[in-house]
């Protein structure tokens, strides 16, 4: 009921003011085709074909010190953690996305970098956001408060999933560092992915971390749905802001933290129209940490995109499960539960394309929570708040040597 009554007010207002659709649809379509597109998509690609290929120990080979062997991730974990930080909204959540649902990441391992890898990349902040900021809060400074907070929110992520962290390769490996196939000690953490006491990952042994081999045209086509789901929370939010920026009834400065909350780049030019000094600077490093709701339907699309993609374990039809006898259950009986079978649990042998057509992908968003994500995200937006407040009040800049609060 509630959808229904939300469907027919938009409906409404799109009747009403049908000009007002036609320019957020416009504005939000060319932010997608001229930004959004030509940035993401070949790094989409790219990514695609790294993982694939077996370069992701290449690429986080210099990070290993600190990601895997400090902080305990896996090799697919800290590309996750990279790809976020470096590639923008929402390559981080997609790539998490991606790697849980192929069971390359632990449920744990993912759902701490599903709170800490989805972030606006630095380009972004320094082209974009910081345009025009340069006498009020410094470069490094706004990157820092941006950025900090993912040590706090990575500690709390852990402790609330309880992932063990650098214990896990320990435990995993038999020692602090090895291989867990054959127990020697390498002194190199293993990818959860070949480890041998996995939890709840298949065993895959030495298939390696990528299910089926790179394609140009399947892998292709699959990014440009991502890419098309995205344009399309793009727009729809562009909309949204357009009718907030002309029909809402709240003070300028109001409008705009709205607008801000709604859709990060709409918003960000909004805040700087209204707002200045110190509080626009706090204001933007919580709406650039936060990404809006437009950033948190596309995170959502590209989680469910994963799952989407996979094919789900054959099934046997619901009459055939719930057959008493030989004969077909009564209307409205419940299917009797399938006997436990060791054939039905073993994990899946052969080549690789038989494997990915029999792993099952059941759980929604890869087991990812978009509600945990949107806490996360609150939490890293109100730290990006606090740090950047106390960082001016620290380090003020030359033109806002004396702060108004």
């Amino acid at each position: 009921m509630k959808k229904s009554a939300f469907s027919i007010i938009a409906l409404l207002f799109l009747l009403w003011k049908p000009a007002l659709s036609l320019e957020g649809a416009k504005n939000g379509l060319n932010l997608w085709a001229g930004v959004l597109l030509p940035t993401l998509l070949p790094f989409m690609l790219c990514s695609t074909a790294v993982t694939a290929s077996g370069g992701i120990p290449i690429l986080t080979a210099p990070f290993r010190p600190l990601l895997n062997r400090f902080a305990g991730l896996s090799q697919e974990g800290a590309y996750t953690l990279l790809s976020g930080l470096l590639c923008g909204y929402p390559m981080g959540a997609k790539t998490c996305g991606d790697f849980r649902a192929r069971e390359m990441l632990s449920d744990r391992e993912a759902k701490v970098l599903l709170a800490v890898s989805n972030h606006p990349s630095p380009m972004f902040l320094l082209g974009y956001v910081m345009a025009g900021l340069e006498t009020v809060c410094p470069a490094p400074l706004f990157l820092a408060a941006v950025y900090l907070p993912i040590l706090p929110v990575w500690w709390l992520a852990g402790r609330v999933y309880r992932f063990p962290g650098r214990r896990q390769n320990r435990r995993a490996s038999g020692g602090r560092f090895g291989n867990a196939g054959n127990g020697a000690d390498t002194g190199e953490p293993v990818p959860y992915s070949q480890r041998g006491n996995t939890g709840d990952c298949l065993r895959r042994g030495s298939l390696g971390n990528s299910l089926s081999a790179f394609s140009f045209d399947r892998d292709f086509m699959n990014c440009l749905e991502a890419m098309v789901r995205i344009g399309g929370y793009v727009m729809a939010f562009s909309i949204l802001a357009a009718y907030i920026r002309h029909l809402s009834p709240f003070p300028a400065a109001a409008n705009a933290c709205l607008l801000g909350i709604t859709e990060i780049t709409t918003g960000i030019l909004a805040l700087k129209q209204t707002l200045k000094g110190p509080l626009l600077a706090a204001a933007l490093a919580f709406a650039a940490s936060f990404g809006g709701l437009s950033g948190l339907f596309q995170t959502k699309s590209v989680l469910t995109l994963g799952d989407e993609k996979k094919g789900a374990r054959p099934r046997t039809p619901a009459p055939e499960r719930g057959r008493v006898n030989g004969h077909p259950p009564l209307p409205g009986a419940r299917p009797r539960k399938q006997p436990y079978s060791p054939a039905r649990s073993a994990p899946p042998t052969g080549d690789l394309s038989a494997i990915e057509n029999t792993v099952s992908y059941d759980t929604k968003n890869a087991g990812l929570s978009i509600r945990h994500y949107v806490l996360w995200k609150l939490l890293h937006a109100s730290l990006s708040f606090l740090f950047l407040t106390v960082l001016l009040r620290l380090f003020p800049a030359p033109a806002e040597a004396v702060l108004p609060w």
